[in-house]
């Protein structure tokens, strides 16, 4: 892939949200999971070598180890991240690598390094989702914004605002799969701070789809979008894929987004690998635009149109098998029309002419999510004598 990417399309940024190690859960060690991160770095290190192309990493919750834990009460305290940290030094800032390192989070300002310009200010914001993981249980004891993060995240928009700046953010879980009490701060934040944020971008599910952040202020409009992009592995059962997004150089709006695959298939019959192009949002669901009104039309189109609802499964599986016919429009509605885990709930468990609240549905307590928020409740402080 990376080959392929450096012949034919050469970018100009590469954003890499992470999950490097196999997923071999439970069976595999803290030096092995490092070692399938260093691996990769090295790889793209060495394919954009002297092509001028910048790298901005983050990693997933299969990088620390074990898989999806990581304890966030003292900073500098992860081995896999300081055992992997100086193979991205070569792509962070001073400052960027040093608060790196505490937390597993980052931000600066985006520099091409083929020296085309951005607009003054534009930055990335780089997250790190353990500290919104429900499955890190140490987020279950910790919970009182872990690590800090969010209040970071809050005053690096804040601060980027005031300078008249541009950011955009990754991360490796999407918002709907981060923990109540962070996504739905999260969610405000990205209504309060929607002049700022132009692109979002997210990776985990190995799929690629979107997730429309609506007003909690204004329920029903769209104020941002969160971007999925499928995965290079075949996990689980479905074909290679990436993404290629073009912006425009002013706005740094999203102009279009591009899927690019390989039939796995074709490829073992072949003996070669051959990457193609997928689709692309616009000509393929028939996009004006990527506004977050354009992507919310699209996803109530998937209540009505059966076909489109089969396409729009099938390009997420990077059209592996054969394309379905029976494809579920209201699950796909609810996924890509919330972007908050109470939100997507309540989607998913009413009817759809039902009124819903701003906030979403909480999970039964007989639920691991529902356990989860309650043992997490509000965030608090908690000091023990």
């Amino acid at each position: 892939m990376l080959d392929h990417l450096a012949a034919t399309d050469m970018p100009d940024l590469v954003f890499w949200t992470g999950d490097n190690s196999a997923h071999n859960v439970w069976d595999n060690t803290a030096d092995e999971s490092v070692s399938y991160t260093v691996k990769v770095s090295q790889m793209i290190a060495d394919t954009f070598d002297g092509k001028n192309v910048t790298v901005l990493p983050i990693q997933g919750n299969h990088d620390t180890w074990v898989e999806e834990i990581e304890s966030f009460a003292a900073p500098g305290i992860n081995y896999e991240i300081n055992n992997f940290k100086q193979y991205w030094q070569q792509w962070l800032t001073e400052e960027a690598y040093e608060r790196f390192g505490q937390y597993g989070y980052y931000s600066q300002p985006i520099t091409l390094l083929n020296g085309k310009t951005l607009p003054q200010g534009t930055r990335v914001i780089a997250l790190n989702t353990q500290a919104c993981n429900t499955m890190n249980w140490y987020v279950w004891g910790q919970r009182e914004d872990p690590g800090n993060m969010f209040e970071w995240l809050a005053q690096e928009l804040a601060d980027t605002e005031a300078q008249g700046g541009l950011a955009f953010i990754i991360s490796h879980y999407t918002p709907n799969q981060c923990q109540h009490q962070f996504g739905s701060r999260y969610r405000a934040l990205m209504e309060r701070f929607q002049d700022v944020v132009r692109f979002t971008l997210h990776g985990h599910t190995h799929t690629t789809y979107f997730e429309v952040v609506q007003s909690y202020s204004n329920p029903g409009t769209p104020v941002m979008v969160a971007n999925v992009a499928g995965s290079v592995t075949t996990y689980s059962v479905q074909n290679p894929s990436y993404m290629i997004v073009e912006f425009d150089q002013a706005t740094m709006l999203p102009i279009n987004m591009y899927t690019y695959y390989m039939d796995l298939a074709k490829a073992n019959a072949d003996g070669q690998p051959t990457w193609e192009l997928l689709h692309d949002y616009k000509e393929t669901y028939g996009l004006a635009d990527l506004s977050p009104k354009s992507m919310l039309d699209l996803s109530q189109r998937f209540l009505t149109d059966a076909d489109l609802a089969n396409t729009f499964e099938w390009n997420m599986h990077a059209q592996h098998g054969q394309k379905p016919t029976s494809a579920k429009g209201k699950e796909l509605y609810c996924m890509t029309a919330s972007s908050e885990m109470w939100e997507w709930h309540e989607c998913n468990t009413t009817g759809l002419l039902e009124e819903r609240t701003r906030s979403g549905k909480g999970y039964s307590l007989w639920t691991l999510q529902g356990m989860a928020d309650w043992i997490i409740s509000d965030w608090i402080k908690v000091s023990i004598d």
